[in-house]
């Protein structure tokens, strides 16, 4: 028996090593585009918002939970008050690199686009925060004064509370991600989406700042997107900005991506040119992008004049169970450089759970609503993997059709 017991001893040792949590106290580990944030469930995708706190765990361990907004961190924590918290995390603004967040400097600016639109950013001195802020036209906050900011409710900027009452933005209503800012003639651009670019429908922002600090609300806009492939160079369909930002600050635009990007396949990227009217000042940028594939898009040839149909959902692009709108976005190629919209298509969905065995009743087939959109409404009865045929139409004749892919939740 006291052999046996000894023989033990070194397995008992490893085993209690291996108990849940960390043995030090460590930011979280953080994999750009793959980490989710443990209060939004968004793609941690900008590291310089990126944040984490440290508690404490069972057997005298750490667990580190990764966030995507220094807002969100704070929310979470106030949530957990169960949590034993030793350390908080942030990234400093512009070397992206871990600093101790009670020792950093904050600058809270509405001109400042953050992943979930809480306008916070660190730096790891009160220096280099003042300078920030001067950019930004922002606030300078130590960590007390970030956590009484916090607790008053102050950490939300315009473009926050744009997404909450703005009802095209709430259908959207997923982490900020900022894929690339310039300066121009002495104008601050960024280009923004929500969550991940993927191939179909994909909604995108500018946020324009003049050279006094102030947010640009009217100015001509103008998006391009260009996938270079090993033999050919060629655009998507877009529908650009209006003249006028919303409210929020944000001029809107639309780029379905007709192709993901990729090794083998080529590299997107989206110029931006603007104009001010007001200044007479102008500019262009461009900015590389990753685009993922999805199952919310496709083409075909057209059977009547070989030409290619492109069709993506606008919305739901996450769908719940039961009756709801759906919008389809449908395009034509004229040329590798023109996707101009089609409006002159007669369009039948089919709904069906191939695991299952069935469809759902009360789908109205979406109609032409201008500029290549049409609506109807769409049933997911149940949970589970759903797909959605398209079947197109012209002139009375079936030209072609696309599958849509959905799990519902």
């Amino acid at each position: 028996m006291t052999v046996r017991l000894w023989l033990l001893l070194p397995l008992l040792s490893i085993l209690a090593a291996c108990g849940p949590g960390q043995a030090q106290v460590q930011p979280p580990e953080i994999r750009q585009g793959e980490t989710e944030c443990l209060e939004c469930r968004m793609i941690i995708s900008d590291p310089r918002f990126a944040s984490g706190y440290t508690h404490g765990a069972q057997g005298g361990r750490y667990e580190s939970l990764p966030f995507d907004d220094i807002g969100d961190m704070l929310i979470h924590a106030g949530k957990h008050p169960e949590h034993d918290i030793v350390a908080y995390w942030v990234h400093d603004y512009h070397t992206e690199e871990w600093i101790d967040a009670e020792q950093a400097f904050y600058v809270f600016s509405s001109q400042l686009v953050t992943p979930m639109a809480q306008g916070t950013a660190a730096v790891d001195s009160r220096e280099k925060a003042e300078q920030l802020a001067a950019d930004y036209a922002g606030e300078v906050l130590d960590w007390a004064g970030l956590l009484a900011k916090h607790q008053a409710g102050g950490l939300t900027t315009a473009a926050m509370v744009g997404m909450a009452m703005d009802p095209e933005h709430h259908d959207h209503d997923t982490a900020l991600n900022t894929l690339g800012e310039a300066a121009v003639s002495d104008y601050h651009l960024q280009l923004l989406s929500h969550g991940t670019l993927h191939t179909g429908y994909n909604h995108l922002m500018i946020h324009l700042v003049d050279p006094s600090g102030q947010t640009v609300t009217q100015a001509e806009i103008m998006i391009q997107p260009l996938m270079h492939m090993p033999e050919m160079t060629h655009a998507a369909p877009v529908e650009q900005p209006g003249a006028q930002a919303h409210p929020d600050g944000f001029f809107d635009g639309v780029v379905g991506f007709v192709m993901p990007s990729g090794p083998d396949l080529g590299d997107w990227e989206i110029g931006v040119t603007f104009h001010e009217p007001a200044g007479g000042v102008g500019g262009e940028a461009s900015f590389p992008v990753q685009v993922a594939p999805s199952g919310l898009s496709g083409s075909f040839v057209a059977t009547d004049d070989e030409s290619k149909v492109f069709l993506m959902v606008a919305s739901p692009q996450e769908p719940g169970i039961g009756l709801q709108p759906i919008e389809i976005l449908a395009a034509e190629k004229e040329s590798a450089m023109a996707w101009p919209p089609v409006d002159d298509l007669t369009l039948e969905i089919v709904p069906e759970m191939p695991s299952m065995g069935h469809g759902s009743p009360d789908n109205e087939n979406p109609v032409a609503s201008g500029n290549g959109h049409y609506q109807g409404q769409v049933n997911f009865t149940m949970a589970g993997p759903w797909t959605v045929t398209v079947k197109v139409s012209r002139g009375g004749a079936e030209i072609g059709q696309v599958v849509f892919e959905y799990e519902i939740e």
